[in-house]
């Protein structure tokens, strides 16, 4: 048998072909981008300013400002909730539903702050904020539903060794039939550089004697450090604690003679009279003051701290690029490589849903350095982040907080678009001829047309129905393809455009429609008889 030398020609073509479909899915990536169809090196960064790196779902992370940039940080303690009876965070996110403000003057200080990007400063004896609890504040609630409260704040003291200093001051004025005029609230006070809980007559036994209580930290503060400070009062368990940086510092039991013998005490019922006591914040300070949080309970959740926890933080779904890219790089802007986290993706050649199954699209998991991908997940126009943070085996002051993402990578060319070089009108056929694309990628052509402009869903009785898929490897190896549509109505324009599809999916342009109307008459002699 004698083989011709144009079927070898074809067999090799074809396998050729085949041999790039192959390469394509399975070689690395890295050695794909080397071929010319990918182009223009990009690098993207994501950041909370664009509507592309909009947050789908976050467990443990917050979006706020630090320097007025969008940050994305972990936070591991409750977030504003029914719980808070007040919350000043001074990032303009207080809640003070509770009370009404009458006085409010600090300097909003941008270099020293512990959460978000400002703190109050508190350093002249015009500095303090006033605020009058409402009937809706735990300082306000009658004596038989207020039992608990909790206080914290994060100080940053700048003289602790100065004259005394008060933090916090709700204390007014009451008459006692036998000693006349009394003082009555809290105070909590830096003095000699150690931080006082005062009570007086804040609690009273059953025959209507009050009674004082002072707690104290058991050193003196550092100047120029953050610490976080707190007070529990919890007349269900009968006790007052302090804490400072999570670990108990003094406790008093709120009974006669401190005893667990002795009687309980309760508070005191002028508190429910106390109309017109102001709490007053940074009176004669010289400090800094951040997160200060008055809870309606005896908590502490504040000194929560789960070790080697996993928070996450993902991103919604957004295009990265015009045509089907290739990563080759991938990382996170971030506070500190001090911190153990971790960077994820998905990428897709077609838009997916942010909550698509990770059974259907799996996370990939990347170590940044190493600039590593695999070939089956690398490529795409359809991209979702995902960062796990996981906190310190210790608590730490430093925070972990991502300022942005970026991507690196190279963009492939579209298919290109087709120029139809020769139309023949036939007997209820047409032929259609065009030159191939230069791009080895290019796995078909698809033919539409139709009976209407830019419409194409045309049917023919031999022919397929419009879009008409011819794959590469089953076409014509010259530079030339034609087809032809055949089972067309005669005297009838047809509307006809040709795009080419690659390997990744993605679509050239439409050629420039052309316009044909198969008759009888076109035929090899010229005429028609009786149709």
């Amino acid at each position: 048998m004698i083989i011709s030398h144009s079927f070898i020609k074809n067999i090799s073509t074809l396998l050729f072909l085949a041999f790039l479909m192959v390469v394509a899915i399975h070689i690395p990536t890295s050695a794909l981008l080397n071929n010319p169809i990918f182009y223009n090196d990009e690098t993207k960064l994501f950041n909370l300013n664009e509507t592309n790196m909009t947050p789908y779902k976050k467990e443990g992370f917050i979006i706020t400002n630090m320097m007025d940039i969008p940050v994305i940080i972990s936070q591991t303690e409750s977030q504003l909730s029914s719980l808070y009876d007040l919350y000043l965070g001074f990032d303009n996110n207080d809640f003070t539903n509770n009370y009404i403000t009458i006085k409010k003057n600090y300097e909003t200080n941008t270099l020293q702050k512990k959460k978000g990007s400002h703190s109050a400063k508190f350093i002249s004896g015009n500095n303090s904020i006033i605020l009058f609890p409402t009937k809706n504040s735990v300082l306000k609630n009658n004596v038989s539903s207020f039992q608990n409260f909790t206080i914290t704040f994060s100080l940053y003291p700048y003289r602790v060794g100065e004259e005394i200093q008060n933090i916090v001051e709700y204390e007014g004025f009451y008459n006692n039939p036998s000693t006349g005029s009394q003082k009555y609230g809290f105070n909590i006070t830096i003095e000699g550089g150690i931080i006082n809980y005062h009570f007086n007559n804040f609690f009273v036994d059953d025959e209507g004697i009050y009674y004082n209580f002072t707690l104290k930290e058991k050193n003196p503060l550092i100047n120029a450090k953050w610490e976080q400070h707190a007070i529990v009062v919890n007349s269900t368990m009968n006790n007052i604690k302090i804490y400072r940086n999570n670990i108990e510092q003094d406790v008093v039991l709120i009974r006669q003679s401190q005893s667990r013998s002795s009687k309980k005490l309760h508070p005191a019922p002028i508190l429910a009279n106390s109309e017109h006591i102001p709490l007053t914040i940074g009176k004669n300070g010289v400090f800094s003051l951040d997160e200060f949080i008055i809870y309606k309970d005896a908590t502490t959740d504040f000194m929560d701290y789960t070790p080697n926890k996993m928070v996450f933080f993902e991103t919604d779904v957004f295009n990265i690029s015009k045509n089907i890219s290739a990563l080759h790089e991938m990382n996170l802007e971030a506070s500190s490589t001090n911190f153990y986290y971790r960077l994820a993706y998905r990428i897709d050649k077609k838009y997916f849903l942010p909550n698509t199954s990770a059974t259907n699209l799996p996370w990939v998991y990347i170590n940044p350095a190493k600039k590593h991908f695999p070939s089956s997940q690398s490529m795409g126009k359809y991209l979702q982040w995902r960062v796990e943070y996981y906190t310190p085996p210790t608590p730490t002051e430093e925070e972990f907080y991502i300022q942005n993402v970026f991507a690196r990578f190279k963009e492939t060319s579209d298919p290109g678009i087709i120029s139809i070089n020769n139309v023949l009108t036939k007997d209820q056929a047409i032929e259609i001829s065009w030159k191939t694309l230069p791009n080895n990628l290019i796995a078909s052509y698809e033919i539409y047309y139709g009976d209407q402009p830019k419409n194409y869903f045309g049917t023919a009785i031999v022919s397929p129905n419009s879009p008409i898929k011819i794959d590469i490897t089953k076409s014509s190896v010259s530079q030339n393809i034609s087809y032809l549509l055949e089972g067309l109505d005669n005297e009838k324009p047809y509307y006809i455009s040709i795009r080419a599809k690659d390997i990744y999916g993605q679509y050239g342009p439409f050629s420039p429609e052309i316009i044909s109307r198969p008759s009888s008459i076109n035929v090899d002699f010229g005429y028609s008889i009786g149709r």
